[in-house]
């Protein structure tokens, strides 16, 4: 792990716990991303996308109607984080990929509980197509519960007979709501986020009594078949890592082209920190090749 990884990683250690503390409160805490400086040259115009909101960014000059499309789930536990929070990481994305990002301003729980987040990206995917996007030209990319998202969003077009994506990235990502895999307490010690997102309440709120078991809300039981091309990123310290290795295993078996790739030094949603770690640029140049490789961006 680099320098500047190992002090974002004790900066999160020393977080304040969450107990005790409103969703607001809380919401505050993690808008952080929100109020960091937007990389040169940033540029984004806020759309209704099939009624969810969502919003259009990229770096420089307007991608033209031919380049890749980064559809952005962002992360935050489905209870944090929104559209201003990955403004950086979106238009990132997008100058990797050469094209644009449009990012997902899905409903939250608790205010919103499942599936309405699922549902949100779903419509938002769907939309796209109606807009004459070429699936083709369409990457699905989240982050924590955003790869949930992204993941859900992609069995429900699929059952419905839509068209699927050029492939789908998952960082970090949490597929398994039952939280039954072995990392999650080998793991404990090594990953900061374990005293911030409590699985528990996790569940209470999002799932708000759903079976956790219920494929959007674990994907990684579901059938995964006829899903575009995976990569899965995840960092060997992470509690979600087993799950993100089972989750590339269970789409091969599914006979999807899918590969889990563990990132030496990074951590749980790491890609956040561009600009700051060099962990997180490094993720976010091998996305842009993937999609570019993908969609012929």
């Amino acid at each position: 792990m680099s320098e500047a990884g190992r002090r974002v990683v004790e900066e999160l250690w020393n977080l304040p716990s969450n107990e005790g503390r409103t969703i607001e409160e809380i919401r505050h805490g993690a808008s952080w991303l929100a109020r960091e400086p937007l990389p040169e040259g940033w540029a984004g115009r806020a759309i209704g996308a099939g009624g969810v909101p969502a919003e259009w960014s990229w770096i420089g000059d307007e991608p033209n109607a031919g380049s890749p499309v980064v559809l952005v789930l962002h992360g935050g536990a489905f209870m944090l984080c929104n559209v201003a929070s990955y403004r950086r990481l979106s238009s990132r994305l997008a100058e990797a990929a050469a094209g644009s990002a449009l990012t997902v301003e899905y409903r939250r729980a608790p205010e919103h509980p499942f599936p309405a987040a699922v549902e949100d990206c779903a419509a938002v995917y769907e939309w796209a197509l109606a807009e004459g996007i070429d699936p083709v030209r369409i990457v699905l990319v989240g982050d924590s519960a955003g790869g949930n998202l992204a993941l859900g969003a992609l069995l429900i077009a699929r059952d419905r007979g839509l068209p699927m994506p050029a492939g789908i990235v998952a960082v970090s990502p949490l597929p398994d709501l039952t939280f039954a895999a072995a990392s999650y307490e080998r793991n404990r010690a090594t990953d900061p986020f374990s005293r911030i997102d409590d699985p528990d309440v996790m569940r209470e709120l999002y799932l708000a009594g759903a079976d956790p078991l219920h494929p959007l809300a674990s994907p990684l039981y579901a059938d995964l078949s006829g899903f575009p091309p995976m990569l899965v990123l995840v960092g060997p310290e992470e509690q979600h890592l087993d799950p993100s290795i089972d989750l590339a295993g269970r789409a091969r078996a599914a006979g999807v082209d899918a590969t889990c790739e563990i990132v030496d030094g990074a951590f749980h949603t790491w890609c956040n920190y561009t600009g700051i770690v060099p962990e997180a640029d490094a993720s976010i140049a091998r996305i842009g090749s993937w999609i570019s490789g993908r969609t012929g961006g």
